[in-house]
């Protein structure tokens, strides 16, 4: 499954909640994502809000994927279906630009 958009740093970016709830597990607030959407904002000379740590946030057991052109990190979950069959659910950027990039 592919979804796109809910993950930036505003409270109705939802999406990496609903897949850690789908999945039955917590989310994590992984340092290797605050580093690079840090550094996203520094390469842009700005200076990274609160609220986008956020976007540092997967659910337990997902990989990561990188964003080569903005700050939210897509999400890749694996997951048992209903019918024990195992699912792979993917998450991108909904920014038009971003999203393009996958």
């Amino acid at each position: 499954m592919l979804c796109c958009g809910g993950l930036g740093p505003t409270q109705d970016d939802v999406t990496r909640e609903a897949f850690a709830q789908l999945a039955g597990v917590a989310l994590e607030r992984r340092d290797d994502l605050i580093a690079d959407i840090r550094s996203v904002f520094e390469r842009g000379g700005r200076t990274m809000s609160d609220s986008n740590l956020r976007q540092a946030d997967i659910p337990k057991g997902a990989e990561p994927i990188p964003n080569p052109v903005g700050t939210a990190p897509g999400i890749r979950l694996e997951l048992l279906g209903p019918d024990g069959r195992p699912r792979v659910l993917y998450a991108v950027p909904g920014v038009p630009s971003e999203m393009r990039r996958w």
